[in-house]
């Protein structure tokens, strides 16, 4: 009877085995973080993107004024790297306070701040003037274009960039 012996692995053929799958380790562990950050930057710039055209939408549809503010990366108090949505009724009416908490009421509304260095590590956003600001009048235009927000620069940890600006009639531009 002519049995065939079961063999194990030689140490030989498991170093090499570790040696290939190390090597693949350090080829695909680095192209990764890539695409993860570079993932990262797209959604911040799609959900900042999405809240502007928000503002001009709500502007329109309710016929009030509504307003995106936030702090960039170079502010240096509490809210840097944040923003939130302010809306009100008519110019009679003033805009929310910004440190107030979430509310909406029948002639203002301030929304939650959204966070993009804590809910988008490593993205963050840049104007060169601490503070920003884009407002949109009832009928979607943002008679403020040329001020603070344009344009305003989503940035990576490692340089990558992207423009958000808008027009006086509240197009909005991604470069």
């Amino acid at each position: 009877m002519n049995r065939s012996l079961s063999r194990g692995f030689t140490a030989t053929e498991m170093v090499v085995t570790i040696a290939i799958a190390a090597l693949v380790a350090l080829i695909v562990i680095p192209n990764f973080s890539g695409v993860v950050q570079r993932n990262r930057h797209s959604s911040a710039l799609r959900r900042i993107v999405s809240d502007v055209r928000e503002a001009r939408s709500n502007a329109v549809s309710t016929g009030w004024e509504y307003r995106v503010i936030g702090y960039d990366t170079n502010d240096s108090g509490s809210r840097s790297n944040q923003y939130r949505m302010l809306g009100r009724r008519s110019t009679s009416v003033a805009w929310p306070a910004e440190e107030v908490a979430p509310f909406s009421d029948a002639v203002r509304v301030a929304g939650a701040w959204v966070d993009i260095a804590s809910e988008y590590h490593g993205v963050g956003l840049d104007t060169g003037a601490n503070r920003f600001e884009v407002t949109f009048d009832p009928r979607g235009a943002s008679p403020d274009a040329g001020t603070s927000f344009n344009p305003l620069k989503v940035t990576g940890y490692d340089g990558m960039q992207t423009k958000v600006s808008v027009s006086a009639s509240g197009g909005i531009r991604i470069e």
